[in-house]
């Protein structure tokens, strides 16, 4: 048995990590559950304390004289955010709580502040947006994309990668990399697939992935789409995207650029139906 067995053996369930877990919410749920993670053992040891000291066995003291009873959570959440300003103090079992409320204090404070800064730091998972559809230009016979950066910040040092399945193959193409990506709107052409390989290879299942990776300020970002053939509209060239004006400042409350960003002219085929109708001419 090699020494790395452990690594080669599945996992019984998937596991999130703390970065996805993040990723996943808000900064008002994360901001949210930190507050509950103060307040659970606040709650719990102002309980316990409050029953000690209604059963005559006081551990929270102001000066010489047992404190009141709503003075009790008062006194454990300033030790939980490790404050204890003095005004009260514990004594007998009292302090065992006061040492275990102040170390998960700290373990709270610690979590909640990686996650926020982990949060705040990252870039939203909306920076690019894609088209609800991918296209096919039949003029260049290349796949064409339409995204927007919708950040105030230039997306700098992109890599862009593109992965075709046809016919159950993939066709893997070295990334292209890219200085920066502007607040335009890009209508991005890729590499060159042949419509006559295309008409006679395409299966069900295969689909067009594209990824993108780069830099917005600090951060790292990165994020892909998947398009499959009935998602792909073939048009014969980019020229009336080309020629929207409003591409190079989009407003995105416009009704106009929603509908020039999710291009579909009527009449205009899906990748999977031009394939069905060139198989249907040819097998006449």
């Amino acid at each position: 048995m090699s020494k790395d067995f452990a690594s080669q053996v599945l996992p019984t369930r998937r596991r999130a990590s703390f970065v996805e877990f993040v990723s996943d919410r808000s900064f008002w749920q994360i901001a949210g559950a930190g507050l509950l993670l103060y307040l659970g053992p606040v709650i719990l040891f102002s309980a316990f304390e409050a029953a000690l000291a209604c059963s005559g066995h006081p551990v929270v003291y102001r000066q010489d004289a047992p404190a009141d009873i709503w003075e009790i959570p008062y006194f454990n959440f300033i030790t939980i955010i490790t404050i204890g300003y003095g005004d009260l103090r514990p004594i007998g079992v009292g302090r065992l709580f006061s040492v275990i409320e102040g170390v998960l204090g700290v373990g709270v404070f610690s979590l909640l502040v990686a996650a926020l800064t982990a949060k705040l730091l990252s870039p939203r998972t909306e920076s690019i947006v894609f088209s609800r559809f991918g296209y096919y230009c039949t003029d260049q016979q290349r796949f064409l994309l339409i995204f927007v950066n919708t950040t105030n910040s230039i997306l700098v040092n992109v890599d862009m990668t593109s992965y075709f399945k046809l016919g159950g193959d993939w066709a893997v193409r070295p990334p292209i990399r890219t200085p920066f990506v502007t607040k335009s709107v890009q209508t991005f052409f890729l590499d060159r697939e042949p419509l006559d390989g295309i008409i006679a290879q395409l299966a069900d299942g295969d689909v067009f992935r594209f990824g993108i990776t780069g830099s917005l300020g600090i951060s790292a970002y990165s994020t892909a789409v998947e398009y499959r053939a009935d998602e792909i509209i073939v048009l014969r060239n980019r020229d009336a995207l080309t020629a929207y004006a409003g591409f190079r400042s989009p407003d995105f409350r416009s009704e106009d650029i929603s509908e020039m960003f999710h291009y579909r002219p009527d009449g205009a085929l899906t990748l999977a139906e031009h394939v069905a109708c060139e198989r249907g001419v040819t097998t006449q």
